[in-house]
């Protein structure tokens, strides 16, 4: 009897493993296709040379007068035409620049990361990862901010941004200016961690609630399905590099 289930477990494990496997998905910029995959929405976007490599530039100079063109088109092929109601109130979204990746997640597990660079900016220095993204008003976003020192997980529902959780970095030397990062966001089920240089700043549980004033953003949200991509906000101007998207 306990050969049999020995033998039952081996075949359960095998079984996962294949099942389970992860797909990976990596960007690095040094080729124009890497840029191809990824979907501006809004700002400024472009790749540039950086130290002997390529990365991904948002510059925000200019946010807040201009799209990334006529999206229209973009956004029925992310998102379906029923988005297009979207496009009457496009201005509010001016602020937060929005990069998507091609590749859609379907899967409650998954991870993304990025490396980051902060070069300049007077409003605002950061960037972000989008995860979650059901249409460009509503998504999450993890973001590391140079000029606030801290990393912060913000959840946009129609159009309005809810705080779900705030770290504020003790130590001034994690986020500097001109300096990579690395930033990650996990997603199991439910659950989303948050990680700045594998440093873990922050574990939320969604099927426990959001406590506060926090309350009026969904719990049950879409965590398991969505757009991924990268994000900023009014003048930054970032770097970023090494995206990679991990599902399982």
């Amino acid at each position: 009897m306990a050969r049999y289930l020995i033998n039952i477990t081996i075949i359960l494990m095998i079984f996962t493993n294949t099942i389970v496997e992860a797909k990976v998905y990596k960007e690095d910029f040094e080729t124009q296709k890497s840029i191809k995959r990824f979907n501006v929405l809004v700002g400024d976007w472009y790749r540039i040379k950086d130290e002997g490599n390529y990365v991904y530039v948002v510059d925000g100079k200019r946010w807040g007068n201009k799209l990334a063109g006529d999206i229209r088109p973009k956004i029925a092929k992310l998102f379906g035409e029923k988005y297009y109601a979207y496009m009457d109130n496009i201005k509010k979204y001016y602020y937060f620049p929005l990069s998507i990746y091609e590749v859609p997640v379907k899967s409650g597990r998954y991870e993304i990361t990025v490396r980051i660079k902060f070069i300049s900016g007077k409003v605002d220095q950061c960037g972000g990862i989008v995860f979650g993204m059901k249409d460009p008003g509503n998504y999450f976003v993890l973001r590391s901010n140079f000029l606030e020192n801290n990393c912060v997980l913000f959840g946009y529902q129609d159009g309005k941004r809810y705080t779900i959780k705030w770290v504020q970095l003790k130590n001034k030397g994690i986020l500097q200016n001109k300096v990579w990062h690395r930033l990650k966001v996990i997603v199991n089920g439910n659950i989303v961690k948050g990680y700045v240089n594998n440093l873990k700043l922050m574990e939320i549980d969604f099927s426990k609630g959001i406590s506060g004033k926090r309350r009026r953003f969904r719990t049950k949200f879409f965590l398991s399905k969505g757009k991924v991509g990268l994000w900023s906000k009014a003048d930054s101007k970032t770097y970023f590099d090494d995206f990679i998207l991990k599902i399982e």
